[in-house]
């Protein structure tokens, strides 16, 4: 039951439309900022016990609409609760005026700011484009390196 309860935030301006397995439940009527909340304490260590607790079955352990329902939150502060949706869920806007000398800088400040939520959607793009210069390369097709400024 260790990975009962695991959760995500799905967000749809950047996955667009998806579908799921069973055993998936949505949480609605809230804010942004109260899932977010709810995504990083069922993602900590003493939910990861909670919920692993709280499952039925032998082989394919599972929790009901009820179990889930049932689970008490911690009423943390407003503020406390911002705070930590800030940690997985926080944009930047991307860096501008990059060269081959400030790269390394600009870019490490910037990552030391975003969620981890952008972090990892940062990581997909990055394996893209890894994937293909390991083409070019394999290929042996021309690799151009650009800086572009967003505007």
């Amino acid at each position: 039951g260790e990975y009962v309860g695991i959760s995500c935030f799905y967000e749809f301006e950047s996955y667009g439309e998806g579908q799921h397995n069973q055993g998936i439940y949505k949480i609605e009527d809230y804010s942004k900022q109260e899932k977010l909340f709810l995504v990083s304490a069922l993602n900590a260590k003493i939910y990861r016990s909670i919920c692993g607790s709280s499952t039925i079955g032998s082989k394919m352990k599972e929790m009901k609409s009820d179990d889930f329902s049932s689970l008490v939150f911690p009423n943390f502060p407003e503020e406390k609760q911002k705070e930590i949706a800030k940690l997985y869920y926080n944009k930047v806007e991307k860096n501008s005026d990059l060269d081959l000398e400030n790269y390394l800088k600009k870019e490490k400040s910037r990552n030391e700011k975003l969620g981890i939520f952008q972090l990892n959607m940062e990581i997909f793009d990055l394996r893209e484009t890894l994937e293909n210069l390991v083409s070019k390369i394999v290929m042996e097709e021309e690799i151009q390196i650009r800086f572009q400024k967003i505007i």
